[in-house]
């Protein structure tokens, strides 16, 4: 392991990754506690932190540091390891790792401001342990400096790693095995897919071995720009999203799929740490198994993986098969990619194709069978996302182009009209060649 994390710093000193994103900085003060709706979403709010014990999960943020004196923020919980490069991790100028954190642990119950994921730092078992990645202004940080981040992270235990930076052209073989790795070893790394809106694979977010999230509204529908491909395991919300400022007692709203991946991180070292005797593999299943599937079709896809993962589902799971009974369906290429179906039984039920027949017709069956027998299917995704277009040269921004809270309705219209060639009869959404986008109709 040693070896390989030297080489992967020599190779990648000119790789940059930047962190900015959309934001309102209205710097409010808040004088009563909020529940932001992402916690909600999560269904955070319901679920009590498991008791700390002597060995707490350890749940790691890569980012711009954070302000810990922050009001909201239990200092006294809150651990970190300064960067050569990027300054001391408690001392964050630039805002972006300060909201993340927020989001993740802003202090619950305390009567004002807003209130994380975790919900009660000083009384859960999770640490939260902060490493610097990048400086002032969020751009320029180096691939090596966040992958040094990440290396401190893993050293001091943490199960759980956030990542809410990316990079644009910058895959390297070397650092996917890294990450396969880290995935192997027990750390479930997870980190935002990008905002540019286009089919475009971000890194770290699409190595094999990290956890991609997009970002989804209050309503569940994606975001403007968030990214859609075939690496999108989860969404979470990342419109609007309240959390803590860099001034003490403030607050400030911001947009991206930086703000969505704690969310799914959060979720994830919240499962976790009532379940610690669970693998990394077996959380990430199990978020799978609980999310809340959205989208057109049933099950997961390019655009919203298999949903929002839902923190009381996870532990409902957790609680009737325990971690040696968790379903394996993942194979660890992140995503979609399903290494098998069983335990969904596929047992043929008359009415139920009678209704799939009434509705779809026989022209427009989907043919997810190759032929050749059992469970050998041709695709588990429909290929319906089309690049809508729009790429970016040199650094990832991960910036949202537009602050809508929904999808523009008609590059929605665009791929949905791609997707199928069947009767009006058949979907929602347009389906011939023939669209209009005004009333997601077929002509």
């Amino acid at each position: 392991m040693t070896l390989l994390l030297l080489l992967l710093i020599g190779l990648l000193n000119l790789s940059s990754a930047t962190i900015s994103d959309m934001n309102d900085e209205i710097n409010l003060r808040s004088l009563d506690e909020m529940v932001p709706y992402g916690v909600k979403s999560v269904h955070a709010d319901v679920v009590s932190p498991a008791p700390r014990t002597a060995h707490p999960v350890t749940l790691c943020v890569v980012d711009s540091g954070i302000f810990r004196d922050h009001n909201d923020f239990p200092a006294e919980f809150i651990s970190g390891d300064d960067s050569v490069r990027a300054g001391q991790w408690d001392n964050d100028v630039n805002g972006h790792g300060t909201h993340v954190a927020g989001i993740l642990a802003a202090q619950g119950n305390n009567g004002v401001g807003t209130r994380g994921i975790i919900g009660n730092l000083t009384t859960s078992n999770i640490n939260l342990h902060i490493t610097r990645s990048h400086g002032a202004n969020g751009a320029g940080g180096l691939m090596s400096d966040v992958l040094a981040a990440v290396i401190q992270c893993r050293q001091k235990g943490a199960k759980v790693i956030n990542l809410s930076v990316g990079c644009n052209n910058c895959y390297s073989p070397v650092t996917d095995a890294l990450f396969s790795e880290l995935y192997e070893e027990g750390t479930l790394v997870v980190a935002a897919a990008g905002n540019d809106g286009s089919t475009n694979k971000k890194y770290p977010a699409s190595y094999k071995g990290v956890v991609s999230v997009g970002s989804v509204t209050y309503f569940d529908s994606l975001s403007s720009a968030t990214q859609t491909n075939d690496q999108i395991e989860f969404t979470a919300p990342g419109s609007g999203v309240y959390s803590t400022s860099i001034y003490q007692n403030r607050y400030t709203t911001k947009h991206g799929t930086s703000m969505a991946s704690p969310h799914v991180s959060g979720v994830a070292a919240l499962v976790w740490s009532h379940y610690p005797n669970c693998s990394a593999k077996q959380i990430r299943n199990v978020l799978a198994h609980s999310a809340r599937d959205l989208g057109t079709s049933p099950g997961c896809d390019m655009e919203f993986g298999f949903g929002v993962p839902e923190a009381d589902k996870a532990l409902d799971y957790l609680s009737r098969e325990g971690c040696e009974g968790v379903e394996m369906m993942l194979s660890g290429e992140g995503g979609c990619d399903i290494a098998q179906l069983t335990n969904t039984k596929f047992i043929p039920e008359a009415d139920k194709a009678l209704d799939y027949l009434a509705r779809e017709g026989c022209e427009g069956v989907e043919m997810m069978l190759s032929g050749e027998g059992g469970c050998d299917i041709a695709q588990l995704v429909d290929s319906r996302v089309q690049d809508r277009g729009k790429t970016l040269e040199g650094m990832n921004s991960f910036e949202e182009v537009s602050s809508s809270p929904s999808m523009s309705p008609k590059n929605n219209s665009i791929r949905r009209c791609a997707e199928k060639k069947a009767t009006c009869s058949s979907h929602k959404m347009c389906c011939s060649s023939n669209c209009s986008f005004k009333k997601f109709e077929c002509k």
